[in-house]
């Protein structure tokens, strides 16, 4: 008998969840069948069998997380003989085995850890409050709970990793923008956002181990939310593209997260991020910036603010709430400051005088 653990799965991926089992027990296999499914952080991966095979049994629920070199599956080569000697229905053949058989009454009986420094009154008292609880736990927990799996897992443990290590700080601003409609806003941001990198340019930037990695092309990270977690797909060179080719980028990766098709490549080499949460609710918020990045810029949920003109006239303008996170490891606040200002000033820019060509680079 033969067992299949999971394979390097590369990219630095060392787990995954098990998705669906498409074969049951028993089974003659053909080679290249799929056997299985598993997701990753970046994508589900079909898993088929190495060699014409009879699969014997699945090592790993369906949900369950998998490291990389954990056991799968148990089979035997289509060669093999089927060994015909069952083990003795009273003889244990693992430690398991013959653990479980030494304590038989061990899931009958309750035990206090330290039961004779105590008198018999505390320890009946004892027993009751662990009754109490119990009753108490069973009866909150009226729903089973969700293990997180795929990009829901990988989400977390990159917010729990970039919560350990960023010195996160958080500024505010708002913008007034002399358009009369909200569409197309998110590219004139990102303009601006050009703009205001090529003004200051530690902010595209890496930090890695103490040494500050400034980018001559801006990578634009655009988080995506979807069913199956949050995105963050990159735009390769945004800082040389159209303002008709950025929106253009956009919706395509937007389709392509909704669909669950992003390719890894594409989630990989940001060097700064935009979250325009403002879509859903919320006029301010302090985007999480991820390692190596040092700063993400987040937009607000845009409104309409009535203004008293010095005619005496009330004027209805656009609103665009800012918020801007950095790493003050790479950052001070001058420098995130100055980021911020340029991208108030280019926003505020009259559309007429702004082109719609190829930025110069």
């Amino acid at each position: 008998m033969k067992t299949f653990s999971l394979p390097d799965l590369g990219e630095g991926l060392h787990e995954a969840t098990v998705v669906e089992w498409y074969i049951t027990n028993a089974q003659a296999v053909s080679q290249g069948t799929v056997i299985m499914a598993v997701e990753t952080a970046k994508a589900i991966v079909d898993i088929p069998a190495p060699e014409d095979l009879f699969f014997i049994e699945a090592l790993c629920p369906t949900n369950a997380l998998v490291k990389v070199g954990a056991a799968l599956f148990t089979y035997r080569t289509t060669e093999d003989k089927i060994e015909r000697h069952p083990p003795s229905a009273t003889t244990s053949v693992s430690v398991v085995g013959s653990l479980v058989e030494a304590n038989t009454t061990a899931s009958t009986q309750h035990f206090i850890l330290g039961k004779d420094r105590f008198n018999t009154d505390e320890q009946r008292q004892a027993q009751q409050n662990l009754s109490a609880s119990t009753r108490l736990l069973s009866i909150s927990s009226d729903r089973q709970p969700q293990q997180l799996t795929g990009a829901r897992l990988s989400m977390s443990q990159h917010m729990t990793h970039a919560q350990q290590t960023v010195a996160l700080v958080t500024i505010f601003d708002e913008v007034y923008v002399k358009q009369s409609s909200p569409q197309g806003i998110l590219t004139q941001v990102i303009n601006g956002l050009i703009a205001s990198c090529r003004q200051s340019p530690l902010t595209n930037a890496w930090l890695i181990d103490n040494s500050l990695i400034v980018h001559e092309h801006i990578h634009l990270g655009i988080a995506i939310d979807s069913p199956h977690g949050l995105f963050v797909p990159v735009i390769p060179k945004v800082d040389t593209l159209s303002e008709r080719q950025i929106s253009e980028k956009i919706k395509e990766l937007k389709q392509q997260t909704q669909a669950h098709q992003l390719r890894a490549e594409q989630l990989q080499g940001a060097t700064i991020t935009v979250s325009n949460f403002g879509v859903f609710a919320g006029r301010f918020a302090t985007p999480m910036v991820m390692p190596p990045q040092v700063a993400i810029l987040g937009i607000g949920r845009l409104y309409r603010h009535n203004t008293l003109t010095n005619k005496g006239d009330i004027k209805t303008r656009l609103v665009i709430p800012l918020s801007f996170s950095f790493d003050h490891r790479a950052l001070t606040g001058g420098e995130a400051a100055k980021f911020l200002a340029t991208l108030i000033e280019k926003l505020q820019t009259p559309l007429s005088r702004r082109s719609n060509k190829k930025p110069q680079v």
